[in-house]
């Protein structure tokens, strides 16, 4: 499971390495919790798995069995399957690093992240913890991505990284593009120290060099706000 900018819990569905489309392949999105509850996805469960334009893995036909005894085909779409080479079998297995098995629940109760307790909002279940860690590492790095300013190395690792340093953590928690004026915010000292003087002399030229081609539009569009993407803020500016 991984915790979107939004609090969003993302299911990833692992099984045994494929052959798909000349790549090898053990892993796909779930789309939300509702969607993996609907099909019952669960370890020891049998997948049909085929490529979007044989470049996005996705999951077309759930067959429940392994440990549960069931034998029952579910979410198969009958008709506009790929061809067969295209399509491959896989068993869901345990995904050791996270210690899933078989008789636990289909769905987590807590954030992966935090442990604060998750809801449901709509298909999706949601951590609302004010100090989600994850939440804040997405929401930064998509400030920084293409989606936004555009800041190359300024990825999600990057920014895990800087949230460990105090002061980073404090002032960026709240304002995410304070990276573009570590001066001002006092932050110079403390991201010198957390990544090194290479990376950050990377950061200075790519901040002066999107002085010339970034604007106000760029910026709002980083903050992620619900609906509110590049085109829709230069609308707005």
């Amino acid at each position: 499971w991984n915790v979107s900018r939004l609090g969003r819990a993302i299911p990833t569905v692992i099984y045994e390495p494929i052959d798909l489309c000349g790549t090898i392949n053990s892993r796909v999105t779930a789309n939300n919790a509702k969607w993996l509850e609907e099909r019952g996805i669960r370890v020891g469960s049998v997948i049909t798995v085929g490529k979007a334009g044989e470049i996005i893995p996705k999951i077309l036909c759930v067959k429940s069995g392994g440990n549960h005894g069931e034998n029952t085909q579910k979410s198969c779409r009958g008709a506009g399957l790929p061809d067969v080479s295209t399509l491959s079998g896989a068993t869901i297995h345990k995904d050791t690093k996270n210690a899933y098995n078989a008789n636990l629940p289909l769905l987590i109760t807590d954030c992966p992240t935090c442990q604060e307790p998750l809801s449901w909002e709509g298909v999706h279940l949601v951590c609302n913890g004010e100090n989600c860690i994850a939440k804040k590492i997405v929401s930064i790095a998509y400030f920084y991505s293409a989606k936004g300013i555009k800041m190359d190395g300024i990825g999600e690792k990057t920014i895990e990284k800087l949230l460990t340093n105090r002061k980073c953590y404090e002032v960026l928690s709240s304002k995410p593009w304070a990276l573009l004026d570590c001066l001002d915010y006092e932050l110079l000292p403390d991201v010198l120290d957390v990544l090194g003087p290479v990376i950050v002399t990377n950061l200075l030229t790519q901040i002066k060099q999107a002085n010339k081609t970034k604007h106000m539009a760029h910026f709002i569009a980083g903050l992620g706000l619900p609906a509110v993407a590049y085109k829709t803020a230069l609308r707005l500016c």
